[in-house]
């Protein structure tokens, strides 16, 4: 089956979404009856969202543009309590279960590695740091940009994108 569940970046804190029109499409059903389902609904949606509930407006073949809501996995369990147990719906409705189970692991886990990557990078500067090697300038950035090659096997940028930082300063803030 496709991806059910995205994630919207590379980033730590990433919360996993699933669209209308995904679950109008496996479900079944129309994307405006999802739409009139999700005004329905939208209080409950609204608290299950932490006050909000997310679209973005796509363009349809017609010119036109059509709201598609983006919903997080309590609001995305919610409207799917309100459809009928049809077994196409039953089914889709226990891989979308078992896909936001997945991506949240996968979350974790993204979580874990990053802490294990953190100290390892902490560990290898504070040795360049305290190595009695006297460096000046970008010496000392060349230097580092080294070790972590040869320590880890990949440059400092290709592991900044591997973490999916596009910057220096992002790895400082998060």
């Amino acid at each position: 089956m496709i991806n059910l569940v995205l994630a919207p970046s590379q980033q730590l804190s990433a919360e996993p979404f699933t669209t209308g029109d995904i679950i109008a499409k496996y479900a079944g059903i129309t994307h405006h009856a999802i739409n009139v389902m999700v005004n329905q609904q939208y209080g409950r949606l609204k608290r299950a969202g932490a006050g909000k509930v997310s679209f973005k407006m796509k363009p349809k073949p017609s010119g036109q543009k059509a709201k598609v809501f983006l919903l997080n996995e309590q609001q995305a369990t919610l409207l799917i309590t309100f459809l009928k147990n049809t077994p196409r719906e039953a089914d889709f409705k226990e891989e979308l279960v078992r896909q936001f189970t997945s991506m949240k692991r996968e979350l974790a886990k993204r979580r874990v590695m990053f802490e294990v990557g953190k100290e390892t990078s902490k560990e290898l500067n504070t040795a360049i740091t305290n190595s009695e090697i006297d460096m000046h300038g970008h010496e000392f950035s060349a230097f580092n940009s080294l070790v972590y090659k040869q320590a880890l096997g990949v440059s400092i940028g290709k592991l900044r994108q591997a973490r999916g930082f596009l910057k220096r300063m992002q790895s400082r803030i998060i």
